[in-house]
């Protein structure tokens, strides 16, 4: 899969500072959740009749320092 990073030009940042940036040029790319998201924001379900649900497990072990 080829992700294509979305350019973006400002000149300052998105707080209000009136100071010029040095380095104006910024790269982002979507992440998959921000996909999802905007699915089911517009009433489209992601997976068909199942919804996208949130759980309480992870698929690798926690340290023994926890």
């Amino acid at each position: 899969m080829t992700s294509i990073a979305l350019l973006f030009v400002n000149e300052t940042t998105y707080t209000g500072d009136p100071t010029i940036l040095s380095y104006q040029l910024t790269r982002e790319w979507i992440h998959s959740l921000s996909v999802l998201g905007g699915l089911i924001a517009a009433g489209l379900p992601p997976f068909g009749t199942n919804p996208l649900r949130e759980g309480a497990f992870f698929i690798w072990k926690r340290p023994a320092s926890y």
